[in-house]
């Protein structure tokens, strides 16, 4: 979801469009480069470990992209923001947008 922030928080369409496709990136928090992978890949490794997906969510699908950070430590703004997180969390196509992802597996269930 680098090249969606880009575009829609910080408003910069050509790193955004550089940001497409892009695997490497770098985290603000830690100041370490990350491999992206899709939670697509993720199952897929799972599923190879002999392990059923059971459900995929999204994890920040609308608080990374909302400019306003000041905002967010409003208690009504944070309690409203919280509950739309949760409902988005695991509704297609919103799950797709979270800046992170959740992949949940058991494993020995074949």
């Amino acid at each position: 979801s680098e090249a969606f922030r880009l575009a829609v928080q910080q408003m910069d369409l050509p790193a955004a469009q550089a940001a497409l496709n892009t695997r490497e990136l770098r985290t603000v928090t830690f100041e370490t480069p990350i491999r992206a992978y899709t939670s697509a890949e993720i199952a897929q490794a799972l599923m190879e470990m002999d392990a059923d997906v059971v459900g995929e969510y999204g994890i920040r699908c609308v608080c990374d992209y909302i400019p306003d950070n000041e905002r967010k430590f409003e208690e009504e703004f944070f309690a409203q923001l919280e509950a739309l997180e949760l409902t988005l969390a695991d509704q297609h196509p919103y799950r797709l947008l979270g800046r992170n992802f959740q992949v949940v597996a058991r494993k020995g269930n074949r």
